[in-house]
């Protein structure tokens, strides 16, 4: 045994056939694919509701939630009301599925309040400069909820999430 230690194995390569076995350079076409890549996974997140800063926002109702509990119409007229009047916030989708942001709903409400028919009521009431109140209910069994309908509380007024003075629940309209 000599007193000289083996050469490292990057010793013995050579360097034209190694330039030979390396793939063709990268070019900006491949970037492009790449960025057009995560673009598509970018939009995908902010329709699911994820901006683009991290945080969940609000997600989009439709048009049948809508007509349920935010505005009280048949989803019939709703559509024709949509059809006469372009400059209404028209909802993302395709054909009759429709999906209005909190912000159009809340246009949409305040169109049929001015046009729509004077015994209904399309917004909540509540007293002026006041801000809208939230009110929470829990179960104490989740079998429960599923077996009755949600009790009427005698509340006052101004409280927007409840039974009292309307059959149809009333979303809170910051």
């Amino acid at each position: 045994m000599s007193g000289k230690e083996p050469l490292p194995p990057y010793f013995s390569i050579d360097p034209a056939r190694a330039a030979k076995r390396l793939s063709e350079p990268i070019g900006t076409a491949r970037f492009a694919k790449a960025a057009a890549f995560a673009a598509r996974g970018r939009q995908d997140l902010a329709e699911r509701g994820y901006a683009p800063d991290g945080r969940k926002r609000l997600r989009r109702f439709s048009t049948w939630e809508i007509c349920r509990y935010l505005i009280p119409v048949a989803t019939a007229h709703f559509r024709r009301v949509l059809r006469k009047n372009p400059d209404l916030p028209q909802g993302v989708g395709e054909g009759n599925s429709k999906w209005f942001t909190l912000d159009d709903v809340l246009r949409l409400r305040d169109h049929f309040a001015e046009e729509g028919a004077a015994d209904r009521e399309y917004r909540p009431w509540r007293p002026e400069g006041l801000p809208a109140k939230i009110l929470a209910s829990r179960t104490s069994r989740a079998a429960s909820a599923r077996r009755r309908p949600p009790p009427i509380w005698p509340c006052p007024r101004h409280w927007t999430a409840t039974r009292c003075w309307s059959s149809t629940w009333t979303a809170k309209a910051a």
